[in-house]
């Protein structure tokens, strides 16, 4: 199961507590209770990105130190 690291807001309706959570692969993905919509973050790159949303809105979550966003690196 996948732990939550943080709250967004939903990118598909806008309901102020989207859970941010991290999959078994460490990537971020964004789930919605409100209108059940999920967005999966595909590399890296993303994920971070969906990390750097929580910080924004005020949370302590942050990208991995050794993630510099190229996903290839990692290959």
């Amino acid at each position: 199961m996948a732990t939550v690291i943080g709250q967004v807001e939903c990118p598909a309706c806008g309901h102020p507590k989207a859970e941010v959570r991290e999959g078994k692969a460490g990537t971020a993905t964004i789930y919605c209770g409100e209108c059940k919509a999920q967005t999966w973050a595909k590399s890296p790159k993303a994920s971070s990105g969906l990390r750097s949303r929580i910080a924004a809105a005020g949370g302590a979550a942050k990208p991995p130190a050794d993630d510099d966003g190229n996903w290839l690196r990692k290959l």
